[in-house]
């Protein structure tokens, strides 16, 4: 939270610095390794394990373009997991449920977005310069009332950001749609 003169009054913005869990995450590709990072079909949480400290944390850090990952004393990199636990047992994420002013929602990603683009509809009639940040590449989607920029200086993916692709990751990313249409059809 912090404080800024907009338009001459005074206002507090929130936001919250948490994992975006990106549709296509640059953590996972530059890892390059499932054992240690990898994404939850049902949820499609990005999720690290403790192989993370088995590898290039720095390149991992790196590649995330809302500056998230951070790593943990015994060199493990740790970041929100959309309480993958508790979804999968029925529940909440625990953000979620405990928001104080219900504005937070979970649920399917088509219903949130339907439910985002409703919501700015209705807050850009007060609010001309309200957006979406990044709803097309990120589950965890912000509705803010101002710039981005005023908010947090990695409110929306860092535009310079350049993941610097290895032979691998190439690889996986010429291979991944013919991955997913074999497993849609299997």
């Amino acid at each position: 939270m912090k404080e800024e003169v907009i338009d001459g009054g005074l206002r507090w913005l929130f936001f919250p610095d948490q994992c975006r869990h990106c549709v296509e995450a640059p953590c996972l590709e530059t890892a390059g390794e499932p054992s240690a990072i990898y994404q939850d079909p049902a949820t499609g949480a990005v999720l690290y394990t403790l192989v993370t400290r088995e590898l290039d944390t720095d390149s991992i850090v790196e590649s995330c373009p809302y500056n998230i990952p951070r790593k943990t004393a015994d060199g493990t990199l740790a970041k929100c997991d959309m309480c993958n636990d508790r979804v999968h047992n029925g529940k909440l994420p625990a953000c979620v449920q405990t928001c104080p002013t219900g504005a937070m929602n979970f649920g399917e990603r088509e219903a949130m977005l339907s439910l985002a683009r409703q919501r700015l509809a209705m807050l850009s009639k007060k609010y001309p310069k309200a957006q979406l940040l990044d709803p097309d590449d990120v589950r965890v989607v912000y509705l803010v009332a101002y710039p981005p920029d005023v908010y947090h200086e990695f409110a929306i993916a860092a535009r310079s950001h350049k993941v610097n692709l290895t032979r691998q990751m190439a690889l996986r990313r010429m291979v991944r749609p013919l991955t997913r249409a074999a497993a849609r059809m299997g």
